[in-house]
């Protein structure tokens, strides 16, 4: 069994995906599998998905192409009913990881795997700052078995707010957490990825700037 699994989900980012895909296989390890889900993209995402791919030759990047859309919650289920690690993480397809993400998260899982929950900083953009969240899974590795002996699960009629009504079901079981805030491991993009004329290069250009702030 693999100590991580990551699992990115992506709608209709062609604009983004390929910048989180390409930092994180260059993190994999073989303790490391990547799970790419598609859920039903009508734009150019699969595309781009396949050809930052294409010459990759290790066995630790699954794709999932759905063929039509599940929404968010029941995508995020499907993923969930498919990990096969000790932990896993979520990451969304139009935000970016630090330089050393991975390497940090499989030090808390050696350093305390008796933890529920490994706990990280985050990054806004554009608003710039640090902020601890309560109710989003990206800066949050869960242990897997805890999930599934509490028997948690995403609502799969949600198409927004899927994070939160999760999280209250973690909490509810009391997990144990351990935080690691003064890691700076991942950039949220809240400049509106899903307008058109948006463009990723503006803010990952952006992120250039700060990635030294994150560490």
């Amino acid at each position: 069994m693999k100590k991580l699994n990551i699992i990115v989900t992506c709608y209709n980012k062609e604009k983004y995906v390929s910048y989180v895909i390409n930092m994180l296989k260059e993190q994999i390890t073989e303790d490391v599998e990547l799970h790419i889900y598609d859920d039903g993209s009508t734009d150019n995402s699969i595309n781009i998905i396949n050809q930052v791919l294409q010459d990759y030759n290790k066995k630790n990047i699954i794709t999932h192409f759905i063929p039509n859309n599940l929404g968010t919650g029941a995508i995020r289920e499907l993923a969930l009913q498919n990990v096969n690690s000790t932990y896993f993480i979520f990451v969304d397809a139009d935000d970016l990881i630090s330089e050393n993400y991975v390497q940090k998260i499989l030090s808390y899982i050696d350093n305390n795997s008796n933890v529920d929950i490994h706990h990280f900083g985050v990054r806004v953009y554009p608003l710039g700052g640090t902020v601890c969240f309560g109710i989003s899974l990206w800066d949050k590795v869960f242990k897997t078995s805890f999930i599934r002996q509490n028997d948690i699960h995403f609502n799969t009629n949600l198409h927004n707010m899927e994070d939160r009504d999760f999280m209250d079901k973690v909490f509810n079981k009391n997990p144990i957490m351990e935080e690691h805030l003064e890691d700076i491991l991942y950039v949220y993009n809240i400049s509106i990825p899903n307008t058109l004329t948006h463009n990723g290069d503006v803010w990952l250009n952006n992120y250039d700037n700060i990635k030294e702030e994150c560490r």
